[in-house]
């Protein structure tokens, strides 16, 4: 049995989880290795990254890689393979394969072009620059670096990180279980269902849904939009607020939604367009960062070119007043989301390893 030692931050998420079912589907043996820190150890991180902004003190001791660099695996596991998800680190001596979706190198990079980054917008550039360092060191001495996206596998070439020890493998929607028939249907047209999906409703792109969607309403009073994620906001027409919902309560809307509406404005990835893909549901993106990769204009959604309220306007309108295009976009959506099943990207993985093990 191949074993693997399994290492993520503090909590188990849910690609963790998906992903490492596949392998244990597989026969792989997961030593699950969290990289949560006394807080005791946070001490002198925390007083090198305080300071003080907008009025306020931070530090940035979760993130510092002063924090983690004490980590080391058990003796009894140091000649098991490691596969890390997150910033990472390098635990011994054995090989050690990274999962990424991002790297510190392009937020840098957009932070210093003045457009914003959402999450690190708040990180100091010298703590950037120390993440990305660190994650040079890290990357130079990784075995092989699989990422989500194409786009990020690009960008880190540029960076600097050799090509041949970047693999694209992808990600998958994180259901289950997987719907093996298209579950869309006349009715999902007929009700005139968008839905959004984003507890950081400013970065998603909710503002922009919401001002699109006066002039979808004022053209088709039957619609209805509906917004799962944030606390309910104002009061409009056609507008459905659930607020925060699990899982299931999100797989209950995409079986009835007619369009996923998520034009994000900073997405390194984006599972929940795969999600939506899996239960034919024709996604509405940006034009931009990894969201080309799924969302394939006039085939399995569309895409926008700018925050253009009248282009998404436009976009959605379109999306009910030609089913027979918005059907069709349903059924290559489903057969595109066969790509991002987590079983596929094992096999990616497990393809990629078979290739280094024959030279």
């Amino acid at each position: 049995m191949q074993r693997l030692l399994w290492v993520y931050g503090r909590h188990l998420n849910k690609t963790v989880d998906y992903l490492g079912q596949a392998f244990q589907n597989r026969g792989y043996e997961l030593i699950h290795f969290s990289l949560q820190v006394p807080r005791l150890r946070k001490i002198l991180p925390i007083i090198k990254t305080l300071e003080l902004r907008g009025g306020r003190l931070r530090a940035y001791s979760s993130v510092h890689p002063d924090t983690f660099r004490h980590i080391k695996a058990p003796e009894e596991f140091s000649d098991v393979p490691a596969f890390v998800f997150g910033d990472g680190l390098i635990l011994s001596s054995a090989p050690h394969y990274f999962y990424r979706d991002l790297d510190y190198r392009t937020v840098l990079e957009f932070r210093t072009a003045g457009m914003p980054t959402f999450m690190y917008d708040h990180f100091p550039l010298r703590l950037l620059e120390t993440l990305a360092a660190h994650q040079d060191e890290v990357f130079s001495r990784a075995r092989t670096i699989f990422t989500m996206s194409r786009w990020i596998r690009e960008r880190m070439i540029q960076h600097g990180v050799p090509a041949e020890r970047i693999e694209w493998v992808g990600a998958g929607a994180n259901i289950n279980p997987w719907p093996v028939e298209n579950p869309y249907t006349d009715e999902n047209l007929s009700r005139g269902r968008f839905l959004f999906v984003g507890r950081d409703f400013e970065r998603k792109g909710g503002p922009l849904v919401l001002e699109a969607w006066k002039r979808v309403h004022r053209a088709a009073p039957h619609a209805r939009l509906v917004v799962i994620g944030p606390q309910p906001g104002i009061d409009a027409d056609g507008v459905e607020w659930l607020g925060p919902q699990p899982s299931e309560a999100i797989v209950e809307q995409l079986t009835r939604a007619m369009a996923f509406v998520m034009p994000s404005r900073w997405e390194a990835y984006g599972i929940a367009f795969l999600e939506a893909l899996a239960f034919g549901v024709p996604s509405v993106g940006m034009n931009r960062m990894a969201m080309p990769e799924f969302i394939k204009p006039g085939q399995t959604g569309d895409l926008l070119s700018s925050e253009s309220v009248h282009e998404l306007a436009e976009i959605m309108l379109r999306l009910l007043q030609e089913p027979d295009r918005t059907w069709t976009m349903s059924r290559k959506a489903h057969q595109e989301a066969q790509m991002y099943r987590w079983d596929r990207v094992r096999e990616r993985i497990e393809h990629r390893w078979s290739q280094d093990a024959n030279g």
